[in-house]
């Protein structure tokens, strides 16, 4: 399976519809609905470059998680794989499938960049990049 896969199991997650929860943004309602789309999917890491371009997704996650930048009602919505203490494991246990930690930085860090535009959008509203960034975390998920 290739990085190609991933972006497209996050991008058909990009067309799901949802419907607006009560106080979080519809950006994370319609993420948290990717997420379970992602899950649902076959789309799994099975290269060490899909285990490093994950970590890099589940990274950017697990940053925002602890500098605060989600609220609690957005965090609500999501499941609680995705919510603290749950989330920085699914990081852990994406870097421990890597043999090659070291070969491999280029590929977490284009996970790392595509993350961060998905969060960054997501966070000022955008739920077609709350959907990418949640669907593929579900794709990512172990």
């Amino acid at each position: 399976m290739s990085r190609a896969a991933f972006l497209l199991a996050g991008a058909v997650c990009a067309l799901a519809a949802s419907a607006p929860a009560q106080a979080a943004s519809a950006a994370f309602v319609a993420g948290a609905e990717a997420y379970r789309d992602g899950r649902e999917s076959a789309t799994r890491p099975v290269e060490q470059a899909e285990f490093a371009y994950c970590g890099g997704y589940w990274t950017v996650w697990n940053d925002a998680l602890a500098e605060e930048q989600v609220s609690e009602d957005d965090l609500a919505v999501l499941s609680p794989v995705l919510q603290p203490p749950s989330a920085p494991f699914q990081a852990i246990a994406t870097f421990s499938k890597l043999n090659e930690a070291d070969t491999l930085n280029d590929e977490v860090e284009e996970g790392r960049v595509e993350a961060r535009k998905f969060l960054a959008d997501a966070l000022a509203g955008d739920e077609s990049a709350a959907r990418a960034l949640f669907g593929t975390l579900g794709a990512c998920q172990l």
